[in-house]
């Protein structure tokens, strides 16, 4: 009896907060886009400086502040390719680098106002489009920057201030993440090689496979280790893989990527076949090699490999004991 009480209780509180939510606010959709989506600049030179513009357009009621910050494209703008006539810029992933553009950019100003009540137009290929207000960025291209396609995004970001927000709430906010892309001069390269597999104990159920690949083209790339399958002496596939990884790798450079063998019923030590794949977005590159696995367990912090020492006595199970005989001379006295 006295839980179904609690319960209605319960009830009626959360209803009562609804019913404050619901009458003492007003709730409304707001979206803020860019035009246009993506800003191409074309082909640019090392040292050169490009000021850059973008258009806002709203469905905002009350006026707004925005922040504005630099984000790293996602990587989908690598897995096809942009044509201008079709999506309004040029963009080649086979011809792209990776390499982030975070320090080439600045805002004047990195943070303005939308007026929805203040309405400006301007004329594109598609026709003349509305606008609130607009912002600009500078772009300035090292001379150290690598050939290829290039691509950054700006981050939206909504400041709400507290007056302005009393009374009032958002029940969707959409937010376009404006792209720019461009291109650098010269021969962009993308290319890799898998060295070599290694592998490290961990402990006699685990074992970390580390795949050495090496960046052998002009561009930055990120490298994901897609597929890693260790077969046992009869050529059947042997435990699980976990915690696939991927890391972005300079030209000339090698990264490790690193993945865990993991079996419950022991990894014997000896010589495995594996089958590795590791996949750069516009290529992948197949290996096949042998893991020697040590009965050393590996001890990263050291950098050493140490004896394994089976059948050790667990030191934590005599301080269990000691404690245990500390408690029971305690309620003795």
């Amino acid at each position: 009896m006295e839980i179904s009480r609690w319960v209605q209780t319960c009830f009626l509180f959360v209803g009562f907060l609804i019913y404050i939510m619901y009458f003492s606010s007003t709730a409304y959709a707001i979206g803020i886009g860019t035009i246009p989506g993506v800003l191409d600049l074309g082909e640019v030179r090392r040292g050169q400086e490009i000021v850059g513009t973008f258009y806002i357009t709203s469905t905002l009621e009350e006026p707004m502040k925005i922040r504005l910050t630099y984000m790293d494209p996602h990587y989908t703008i690598y897995t096809k390719e942009k044509t201008r006539a079709k999506n309004g810029y040029n963009f080649v992933p086979s011809e792209a680098s990776e390499e982030s553009i975070e320090g080439w950019i600045e805002f004047p100003k990195n943070e303005i106002l939308i007026n929805p009540k203040e309405i400006k137009t301007i004329k594109t290929p598609q026709g003349t489009v509305r606008y609130n207000t607009a912002f600009k960025f500078i772009l300035r291209i090292p001379e150290d920057a690598e050939p290829g396609y290039h691509a950054g995004s700006i981050n939206i970001i909504p400041v709400l201030e507290k007056e302005s927000a009393r009374g009032t709430s958002i029940s969707t906010l959409g937010l376009t993440r404006p792209y720019l892309v461009f291109k650098v001069s010269g021969n962009a390269i993308r290319k890799g090689r898998i060295i070599s597999i290694e592998a490290r104990r961990l402990d006699d159920k685990r074992v970390r496979v580390d795949v050495l690949f090496k960046n052998e083209g002009t561009v930055t790339i990120t490298a994901k280790l897609n597929e890693l399958v260790i077969y046992d002496d009869f050529g059947y596939k042997t435990g699980n893989i976990a915690m696939r990884t991927s890391q972005k790798i300079k030209p000339g450079e090698v990264g490790i990527l690193s993945a865990y063998w993991i079996d419950n019923k022991g990894i014997e030590s000896g010589s495995y076949k594996a089958d590795v794949v590791v996949d750069y977005i516009t290529d992948k590159v197949e290996y096949t090699g042998y893991l020697k696995v040590l009965d050393e367990i590996y001890v990263p912090k050291e950098g050493q490999l140490v004896k394994e020492q089976k059948d050790r006595f667990p030191w934590w199970f005599l301080l269990i004991i000691m404690g245990l005989i500390a408690l029971y001379i305690y309620w003795k006295m």
